[in-house]
């Protein structure tokens, strides 16, 4: 079992005002000669990259924003959130189901096809953390299915580039994924599909609201079984051996294998030599005779789609310490199982040339030497009949388990264990009616 944990920690202090924008873009544009050409028709003050907090309508933005609301997420009958990002174009190279690698069961947005490092992922404007794994080139990113899809109100998917204001995470854009912080009541949800594989999940969420602050509590469980290759008639059909013609999932060694003559190196291991030869039982085997290839069918070696196990926690509450100061916390958690299976797996680190040596003292090895630097297999008959015949040492390349060990009875489970954990508190303090100081910390 492999199990993945990351720890980050992050503060912000922010000071705040609606009119500190104003103050200095309206320096710039006193420092800039205007002409009749451009004199604007009324007063828009537009903010390519800020964090300040405004309801004014005379503020504008050219960035495109895209919003999904809780509808959509019915609609779609979304999971995961990785769902309903499935039919956003600018969602382009996320990691959504993958297999046989070691992102399974994680999920992350990727704008503009700039990969899962350059989008920044945020939960009601503060970062949302890092996932207990790196991504294939060794990046940090966001473990999107660390949430419950019953805890969003809306997300916002900013399309363009936001570096400016968030850093290098956000060089492809931002998603922003807003709670129902203002959830009142007790819910419970439940649901079961089947295509492939069966999949089940439970959902249930409780909020209260009170005179001056709010809580709420969002939980899920998803599972799901996997399914082998064989399962797939589309990947089946097609892709065995057959006219001598191999498929994609035809191995040239198997389980048995083939065998060369092991000639000393020198350095107390062994190297091939000579002609290859395939096993002689390899069709009584289940293998698949090739020439000197004994070849082996591995469509079943590993699940297409691995079983999972999921839990999602998310809390939030806030309250109103008095009328200028505000208190509030988020805590999540999520623990998923990965089970991935592998079967006849091969392991080409072996000190022998590739392979296993086969001493002449085997008590079935057959195999002569044939007078021209390689072998020929003389069989139990003609050691029996000739006590003078002496077997040579062997190099034996294939898998030492073959397809008995592939399928849904013969894999071996690959288990792999995701965990997150996210604590946040802050507070929010007006200073006047421009003014706001923020503070947060986050674990």
């Amino acid at each position: 079992m492999i199990k993945s944990t990351r720890h980050s920690k992050s503060k912000t202090f922010r000071l705040c005002s609606s009119s500190l924008a104003a103050l200095v873009l309206g320096g710039a544009l006193l420092s800039t000669p205007a002409t009749a050409q451009d004199a604007p028709d009324e007063d828009v003050i537009v903010v390519t990259g800020s964090l300040i907090r405004t309801k004014s309508k005379d503020f504008e933005t050219p960035s495109p924003v895209q919003t999904l609301g809780e509808a959509q997420f019915k609609d779609t009958g979304a999971a995961k959130i990785q769902d309903v990002f499935k039919g956003l174009t600018v969602n382009t190279g996320s990691q959504l189901g993958n297999r046989q690698n070691n992102l399974q069961g994680v999920s992350q947005f990727s704008l503009r096809g700039l990969g899962i490092g350059s989008t920044l992922t945020l939960v009601n404007g503060r970062r949302a953390g890092l996932a207990p794994i790196t991504d294939s080139s060794g990046g940090l990113f966001t473990d999107a299915n660390q949430y419950p899809t019953n805890m969003i109100e809306k997300v916002e998917v900013l399309t363009d580039g936001a570096s400016s204001t968030y850093g290098s995470e956000a060089v492809a854009g931002v998603v922003n994924i807003f709670t129902r912080n203002n959830f009142d009541g007790f819910e419970l949800t439940a649901e079961a599909r089947t295509s492939s594989h069966e999949a089940y999940q439970m959902g249930a969420a409780f909020g209260k609201n009170f005179d001056r602050g709010h809580v709420s509590v969002f939980a899920n469980y998803y599972t799901q079984d996997g399914n082998f290759r064989e399962e797939f008639d589309v990947i089946a059909d097609g892709n065995r051996l057959e006219d001598g013609i191999s498929g994609a999932f035809d191995s040239s060694t198997g389980s048995p294998g083939r065998f060369n003559l092991a000639v000393p190196d020198g350095n107390g291991n062994f190297n091939r030599a000579g002609n290859a030869l395939a096993d002689p039982d390899c069709v009584a085997a289940g293998g698949i005779l090739d020439g000197a290839n004994c070849r082996y069918h591995f469509l079943d070696q590993r699940r297409l789609i691995a079983e999972e196990d999921r839990i999602q926690v998310f809390s939030q509450a806030d309250y109103e310490v008095t009328d200028n100061l505000k208190v509030f916390a988020e805590a999540g958690y999520s623990r998923n199982e990965i089970t991935d299976g592998a079967g006849g797996l091969l392991s080409r680190v072996f000190p022998n040339a590739g392979g296993f040596l086969v001493p002449s003292t085997h008590p079935f090895n057959f195999f002569v030497s044939d007078g021209a630097g390689g072998i020929t297999y003389a069989g139990p008959d003609a050691f029996a009949a000739d006590p003078n015949l002496e077997a040579v040492d062997l190099i034996y390349r294939g898998r030492i388990v073959g397809a008995d060990g592939d399928g849904e009875d013969g894999a071996e489970d690959i288990t792999t264990v995701f965990a997150n954990t996210r604590l946040l508190g802050g507070f929010d303090y007006s200073l006047g009616e421009d003014w706001i100081l923020n503070a947060s910390y986050m674990y």
